[in-house]
């Protein structure tokens, strides 16, 4: 019988504990833990512009430099490559640089060593002139992600690797082949 008063104290003991502990989590929107949907995976707008109103966007890589402009008859690439380019991923190229998304990482600053060996630099400019630089840092050492870092914010996000790959193409990926046998005579 004394055996099971104690297991019955114990258990009294913990709800108590246990209740006192939810008594004290804050309440939910209170700004203390994030709301649902905002959590650590959560992704938010490092640049949220209409594409509509971005200008050109240049890029500079280990691949090479090469420009788009976004003009009333669409995208172009400016490039040294001579040749069609596929309009559809230039397109997504510039709308992904007026879409960037990522996760801020509040205490990381790069030194200047670290933005001289970037991956790759990017410049948007609007048409109101107003221009937004980055630096492609690194990947991440501890996830697939990629470390970008904002000029105008100086923050560094952490920006998913599809988008890094987009930032890490050069000119010759958006280029399209001549169709095999193209320009050729038939004997």
């Amino acid at each position: 019988m004394k055996t099971k008063i104690r297991a019955l104290i114990i258990l009294l003991i913990l709800c108590v504990f246990l209740a006192l502990i939810y008594a004290l989590l804050p309440a939910e929107g209170d700004g203390s833990f994030p709301a649902r949907g905002e959590g650590r995976d959560a992704l938010s707008a490092i640049t949220d512009i209409p594409a509509a109103e971005a200008q050109a966007l240049a890029i500079s890589n280990g691949r090479g430099l090469f420009g788009l402009l976004n003009g009333p008859g669409g995208v172009i690439a400016v490039s040294d490559m001579a040749g069609p380019f596929d309009a559809a991923e230039m397109r997504a190229l510039l709308y992904l640089a007026c879409h960037l998304k990522g996760r801020r990482l509040d205490k990381f600053s790069p030194n200047a060593a670290a933005l001289a060996d970037s991956l790759a630099r990017l410049s948007l400019i609007l048409t109101g002139g107003r221009e937004y630089n980055f630096a492609l840092l690194r990947k991440s050492p501890v996830s697939d992600e990629y470390l970008l870092f904002s000029e105008e914010e100086q923050a560094v996000f952490l920006i998913p690797e599809s988008s890094a790959e987009w930032l890490l193409r050069g000119a010759v990926d958006f280029f399209i082949p001549a169709a095999p046998g193209a320009g050729e005579t038939a004997e």
